[in-house]
């Protein structure tokens, strides 16, 4: 039994998840993110199992966060297991972080044609219009399940568009966390490593 209830950020990279990762850590939080898709995986190997999805970590972990694993077979894309999540833990707080779509299409293009290959051969696609069509068809409908499910049961979910004031993020965590809104920063930009 945990003492404080855990984080989950439900959206996808590129989207400000090292900036709110480090927000919170700044703010004495215990963050697990990404770990090279380690996270992701052991997330949803527990879940297979019918287990407690954060077995493996301490209490003292409480954010979780990039829950990404696309470096080998089979892939793992965590986040999308807020319905699971929610049942472990219906008292969790779930950020759903969120950007312009079409920025956040240009900054995933930005990140090299190793990754981009990775990405066709997951969806199997074949060019980049094909690519570029499957996220924003996969982008709209995680949106959408997300706010349908948390609509329908009633739990803790913050949609935080990453340009907005991180005050909202501070003040939805209020009850169990002290979150230092002055953290937020812009970390990761694909521009930024001067790619397209």
């Amino acid at each position: 039994m945990r003492k404080r209830p855990p984080i989950f950020q439900i959206g996808f990279n590129k989207v400000g998840t090292r900036s709110l990762a480090k927000m919170v850590e700044d703010s004495g939080v215990g963050v697990r993110k990404y770990e090279k898709g380690r996270v992701a995986r052991l997330i949803h190997e527990r879940l297979q199992r019918g287990q407690d999805p954060l077995a493996d970590y301490p209490e003292t972990d409480e954010y979780f966060g990039d829950l990404e694993a696309r470096r080998e077979e089979p892939q793992v894309e965590a986040f999308r297991y807020f319905r699971e999540l929610w049942q472990w833990y219906p008292d969790a707080y779930f950020l759903l972080n969120t950007r312009d779509e079409d920025a956040w299409i240009k900054s995933r293009f930005g990140v090299g044609e190793k990754r981009l290959a990775r990405h066709r051969k997951y969806l199997a696609v074949t060019d980049d219009a094909q690519l570029e069509q499957m996220w924003r068809q996969d982008w709209r409908q995680h949106h959408a399940h997300v706010r349908e499910f948390f609509r329908r049961v009633g739990g803790r979910l913050l949609v935080f568009e990453i340009s907005d004031d991180p005050q909202a993020v501070a003040e939805f965590l209020s009850p169990h966390y002290k979150i230092d809104p002055r953290h937020y920063g812009h970390l990761g930009s694909t521009a930024n490593r001067g790619k397209r």
